[in-house]
């Protein structure tokens, strides 16, 4: 994500809450964007059951939000894997990757695809482990685009009880998250 907010508003002092008054109209739809955009990572994940550690929209040095899974993409090994738990992990894994994208999309009707580069790296890292041609990883990719544009427009209004949380308290772990998610399937 290469767009930012001013770095001086997003300390964890008392007077630098989200809600800050300070914060301009621009900064403050970029909070909310990426606040959309990682709530859609953390609904992707939960949605296909890959646990969670915690979701930030505290800005880092090479981006404004981070969505942290429990398993670490980089450590999955397909050559020690059956081939539909192979498929199955190519699948998940690349959605929650798409997942911020498509959040994006929801947001602001247009995917933001320069603050997904970190997440387009990611999608190609996990294709290559089954695709090593370029053509056959585009195809997969267009296949599980459309398939997470689908899961995050049919659970939307979960999308943005996350981001609103997001905007409230800047971090949440997963019991909080599972907590949001089912008092919005209530309602």
């Amino acid at each position: 994500m290469t767009y930012t907010i001013r770095e001086s508003l997003w300390h964890d002092s008392p007077n630098d809450h989200p809600q800050n008054p300070k914060l301009s109209s621009f900064d403050r739809y970029r909070l909310e964007e990426t606040c959309h955009h990682e709530a859609s990572h953390v609904l992707a994940a939960h949605q296909l059951k890959i646990p969670l550690s915690r979701v930030s929209v505290i800005p880092g040095r090479e981006s404004l939000g981070h969505t942290e899974l429990k398993n670490r993409i980089d450590a999955f090994n397909p050559k020690t894997t059956g081939p539909n738990e192979v498929e199955s992990w190519v699948r998940k894994h690349g959605m929650v990757a798409l997942a911020g994208a498509a959040g994006s999309l929801g947001f602001s009707n247009s995917p933001n695809w320069q603050g997904a580069s970190a997440d387009l790296e990611a999608l190609d890292s996990i294709l290559m482990k089954v695709a090593p041609l370029q053509r056959d990883r585009e195809m997969r990719a267009e296949r599980l685009w459309e398939e997470t544009k689908s899961l995050i427009r049919r659970d939307w209004r979960l999308v943005e009880a996350i981001a609103d949380a997001l905007v409230q308290h800047k971090t949440l772990d997963a019991k909080q998250v599972r907590e949001i998610i089912e008092g919005a399937k209530q309602m």
